[in-house]
């Protein structure tokens, strides 16, 4: 990411499939620290870096794709011929994240451009949807990642697959 970062760019990606267009995304990083503070510190409390952690909460539109399980978007798998990355259900995620407690792979894409912004394996920690009357339905999502996020050679995995090493955009 570079420049202004406009939210409602982006796409996220579940397992190499996109799930829903952002409207607003929160990324935090944390570092904690523990306290090694003894008698040799004169009563000074002294800490050390201890665990880092990050978590991404989300929320956006979830009827972005047509009937077929495509969207509007310049972003394809990069294979030859190029082809649109599928779309997953709502009932794809809380099977795979919430009743498997599986460990899903988030990538995060500039649906504009095509361009990568970045990649990590996270645990579902809560999904909420929410249908105003009439008005679109709505759908927020709370990741705790469980890996250090990638920032460079993102790379999009098939469905259920690792990310290789290689670039996929």
């Amino acid at each position: 990411m570079s420049g202004v970062v406009n939210g409602t760019n982006y796409l996220l990606l579940v397992n190499g499939k996109y799930a829903m267009l952002l409207t607003g995304t929160s990324l935090s990083f944390e570092n904690s620290t523990r306290d090694i503070s003894c008698r040799e510190t004169n009563n000074w409390n002294t800490k050390v870096l201890g665990m880092r952690e990050w978590v991404m909460e989300c929320e956006g539109k979830y009827g972005f794709s047509y009937a077929d399980g495509t969207i509007d978007s310049v972003h394809t798998t990069g294979s030859a011929p190029p082809t649109t990355i599928p779309a997953m259900k709502l009932t794809e995620i809380v099977q795979m994240g919430y009743f498997n407690q599986e460990r899903l792979w988030l990538g995060f894409v500039d649906f504009t451009t095509g361009s990568p912004a970045w990649e990590g394996f996270a645990y579902l920690n809560s999904v909420s949807v929410d249908t105003p009357n009439e008005d679109s339905c709505g759908i927020t999502m709370s990741f705790k990642g469980c890996n250090r996020p990638n920032f460079t050679q993102v790379s999009n995995p098939g469905p259920g697959e690792e990310p290789s090493t290689g670039n996929h955009y």
